[in-house]
């Protein structure tokens, strides 16, 4: 009879061997790492999608390798040697659109590379490939805008009920305990509520329209320094300048 080891299961945890890690996990970063999405990166794809001819000349590709330096800023980067396994089989198209996606998505949400391997059950030479071509910020800014919209469509039911309500108490009052009768009275708001009510509702309205919520606002910077040119014009242009005299 084989004597068994009762903490056979610690024992084998203790132990870094390599063969137990088909994931190789052992190459991931245990740590979180930012879904960042580079400042120029519709730059670099608007190109590719629709096929307009203009700089760059040779446009970058998909899984063209890239680099983020510390402002945020991509940039491809030629590498010298023959692409791995990995690479090949995303230029050649061997990997569907939706499982790009799905690691893209599961990164933006869960932003640990261990977690990512062991939920899609990808490699890490294959995911650190992946994360390091044009293609994957790609779709991080793709899975960003799409929760923008989101966002933004909900904002915008919260500002119409919103407006609702205040529609409401504007035309019926609000409901106030007198004191004297112990009921409940309806009290329509008075000239100063009115005045910030509107003045709320219109710069919730201008920044949902994007415009400018004041009139100082709506001077572009262009303008301004044209204005003071043209002040500056006309003090030049004077004949006679007066000023006091020490």
């Amino acid at each position: 009879m084989l004597e068994t080891n009762e903490n056979a299961d610690e024992v084998l945890l203790d132990i870094p061997d390599r063969r137990f890690d088909p994931l190789k996990l052992h190459k991931l970063p245990d740590e979180d790492v930012a879904a960042i999405v580079p400042d120029n990166i519709e730059q670099l794809t608007q190109v590719q999608r629709t096929g307009k001819k203009g700089r760059p000349k040779s446009p970058a590709k998909p899984f063209d390798v890239v680099e983020i330096d510390e402002q945020n800023h991509i940039t491809v980067i030629q590498k010298n040697g023959r692409p791995t396994k990995e690479l090949r089989l995303l230029r050649e198209g061997k990997v569907a659109e939706e499982t790009l996606m799905n690691i893209a998505r599961t990164f933006y949400y869960n932003p640990n590379w261990q977690t990512v391997a062991m939920l899609t059950g990808h490699t890490a030479d294959f995911l650190l490939t992946f994360s390091k071509t044009l293609k994957f910020h790609d779709l991080l800014s793709q899975i960003r805008n799409e929760l923008d919209a989101t966002e933004q469509a909900d904002e915008s039911k919260i500002v119409e009920q919103a407006l609702t309500e205040i529609q409401d108490r504007l035309k019926h009052g609000d409901d106030i305990l007198d004191s004297k009768t112990g009921t409940i009275i309806k009290v329509k708001p008075k000239a100063k509520e009115l005045a910030s009510i509107l003045k709320t509702v219109h710069n919730v309205r201008q920044i949902t329209r994007g415009e400018a919520t004041s009139r100082t606002e709506s001077i572009s910077p262009q303008d301004k320094l044209s204005k003071i040119a043209e002040n500056f014009a006309k003090f030049a242009a004077a004949k006679d300048i007066t000023g006091e005299t020490l």
